[in-house]
C-alpha cells in the first residue's frame, strides 16, 4: 500500500481553491497482521515493513472500512452539513476507473490505493506466555531465549489500543525500570 503521485493528484486537484472538510477513518482493531523483518545483518539498515493491510481471511477489515465510508456519507447528509451546502467531491482514481464512482466496488479499489498504516504500530515484539509462538517477551519484558535483553516500548503491547499509546508506553518504561531496579538495585 502506498499512495502514488498520480493518485494524490487525482484526489487533491479537484479540491484546489475550495473550502473542504474531511474525515480520516481509522480502523482501531484491524484483524490483518503485518510483519517486520531484518533486511540485512547490518543493525543500521532499515527493516522491511509489510503492513499487510486488508489481508484478514474473512475480509472484515475492508467491510469495516466500507461501513465507515457509508457512515461518513450519512454524516454529510445531516441537516448541520446541509446548512453549509456540503457535497461529496473527489476526483476519480485512475487505478479504479473501471468501477462506477462512487460505488462499493470503487471504494474497495480506492481503499487499496490510499490506505496507509497509522503511526503507532504495536505487537512487533509482543508480550505473552512462553508457549505463545507469537510472543517475544515475558511479563517482565525479557526476550525469550536471550540473557540480559529486554524490550520496553510500544512493540510489546500485544494488541492495538483504542487510544493513543503514549500513556501505555510511559507505564511500560516505568514498570520495566522498576523490574531492573528490583533485580539489580540502584545502578
Amino acid at each position: 500500500m502506498g499512495m502514488t503521485e498520480e493518485t494524490f493528484q487525482a484526489l487533491s486537484n479537484p479540491l484546489a481553491g475550495k473550502y473542504v472538510w474531511g474525515i480520516i477513518p481509522v480502523l482501531l482493531h484491524p484483524k490483518s497482521k503485518g510483519t517486520i523483518r531484518l533486511k540485512t545483518k547490518d543493525p543500521l539498515d532499515y527493516p522491511v515493513l509489510d503492513s499487510n493491510l486488508y489481508s484478514d481471511s474473512n475480509g472484515d477489515d475492508m467491510e469495516e472500512m466500507l461501513v465507515i465510508i457509508d457512515d461518513i456519507f450519512k454524516i454529510s447528509r445531516t441537516p448541520a452539513f446541509q446548512i453549509i451546502d456540503s457535497k461529496y467531491m473527489s476526483g476519480s482514481l485512475p487505478a479504479c476507473s473501471q468501477y462506477k464512482h462512487p460505488s462499493r466496488q470503487y471504494f474497495k479499489c480506492a481503499l487499496r490505493q490510499i490506505t496507509y498504516p497509522i503511526l503507532h504500530g504495536v505487537a512487533t515484539c509482543r508480550m505473552g506466555p512462553e508457549h505463545d509462538t507469537t510472543a517475544i517477551v515475558d511479563n517482565k519484558a525479557k526476550v525469550y531465549g536471550m540473557s540480559g535483553l529486554r524490550v520496553a516500548d510500544a512493540s510489546i503491547i500485544p494488541f492495538s489500543l483504542s487510544a493513543h499509546p503514549t500513556p501505555a508506553v510511559y507505564m511500560i518504561g516505568e514498570k520495566v525500570s522498576d523490574f531492573i531496579r528490583k533485580e539489580h538495585g540502584d545502578l
